[in-house]
């Protein structure tokens, strides 16, 4: 399976998300919340995401589903990339 976004992307998430299994790819539908994604380590991630990219998520972005899964959550840092 290929997948759409950079290392730098997949670095932050892994960092982020500590119990992702290191040795298996990150796919699109994991659902972050089955490996220890929690409200701390969402604002975490989006933080880290923010610096990465010099972006920020608008208020609307900052719910729980942008983070559930790397597809959903690429989409939403593409998109502020391209703007």
């Amino acid at each position: 399976m290929t997948t759409e976004w950079d290392a730098k992307f997949e670095d932050a998430v892994r960092r982020v998300v500590s119990d992702l299994p290191p040795g298996e790819p990150l796919r699109p539908d994991t659902d972050l919340r089955d490996h220890g994604l929690d409200s701390l380590l969402t604002v975490t991630l989006i933080v880290e995401l923010e610096n990465a990219y010099e972006v920020r998520f608008p208020d609307e972005a900052l719910v729980p589903e942008t983070c559930r899964t790397p597809g959903v959550l690429w989409k939403t840092v593409a998109t502020l990339i391209r703007t």
